[in-house]
């Protein structure tokens, strides 16, 4: 008679991971081809960006989930750790999105069209070291 192995904590974190890998590379994917439809079939193929987009946001939710599904299988400390990184991301987005707002009103920042690049590399930054933080708290 075969028995079924039990799922091992580390096993199930490994697998969680190469999910958020997975759909995070395929939104990905569909966000460039999005990007595309926007920039050469607007307004012409309406059911082209219609489709890209829909296409998207529905991996964009797949990606929210598998996130989801990750942190609920952490242990405790590993979560809480996640949870405060996360909690400094958004206070450190809000800060950096009003400012650049504001300086979107002064005439010499071309900092209008960067503001999405700018966003990402803060939230980037800043997810890495709210996780810095809580690492080193947790030590």
């Amino acid at each position: 008679m075969h028995t079924q192995q039990p799922i091992t904590y580390e096993k199930k974190r490994i697998k969680n991971s190469a999910y958020i890998f997975f759909w995070t590379i395929s939104w990905g994917a569909t966000f460039v081809v999005a990007s595309a439809a926007v920039n050469v079939w607007w307004p012409e193929n309406i059911a082209v960006l219609i489709a890209a987009l829909a296409t998207n946001i529905s991996l964009m939710i797949c990606v929210i989930i598998a996130h989801w599904k990750w942190l609920k299988d952490l242990d405790d400390l590993q979560r809480q750790i996640q949870l405060y990184s996360m909690a400094f991301t958004l206070s450190v987005t809000w800060l950096i999105t009003t400012l650049l707002i504001l300086l979107e009103g002064v005439e010499n920042l071309p900092i209008g069209r960067w503001h999405s690049e700018i966003l990402v590399v803060v939230m980037s930054l800043s997810l890495v070291l709210g996780n810095i933080i809580g690492m080193r708290k947790a030590a």
